[in-house]
């Protein structure tokens, strides 16, 4: 990992985006901290590493709640958040908004997160 690298967490129940995102941002100046399918798991790399960013699915799995998540992050650790979705509802996207947290709608290419996670790591995170 580059010293200089902006350090990123996944958030993500579906291993193979996880994995596909991971190997994305690798030679980038994003170094990935880790992978977490739950909001525990989540909270638990974001303590031991303090990661800069967090991509986060708004859906996990078992009813895991990611703009709850996000919130959490942003509060307990500082992490400026990425909200990833492919609900596009008003409700989704109000929640988010008032999170203050960026929004990725998917499916998305890679060419775009790396905008996304460019553009938010040029801002400060939420105290």
């Amino acid at each position: 990992m580059r010293h200089d690298a902006t350090t990123v967490l996944i958030v993500e129940d579906e291993g193979l985006i996880a994995d596909m995102v991971r190997a994305s941002l690798q030679d980038t100046a994003f170094a990935v901290l880790g992978t977490a399918a739950t909001p525990e798991r989540a909270l638990s790399l974001a303590a031991e590493h303090r990661p800069a960013l967090a991509l986060v699915d708004v859906r996990l799995a078992e009813g895991g709640d990611g703009i709850a998540l996000a919130a959490r992050l942003q509060t307990d650790f500082a992490v400026r958040c990425i909200m990833m979705t492919g609900f596009g509802d008003t409700v989704t996207r109000a929640r988010i908004a008032a999170l203050g947290a960026d929004l990725l709608a998917k499916p998305f290419r890679f060419r775009r997160l790396h905008g996304v996670l460019e553009a938010a790591a040029a801002k400060e995170a939420r105290p």
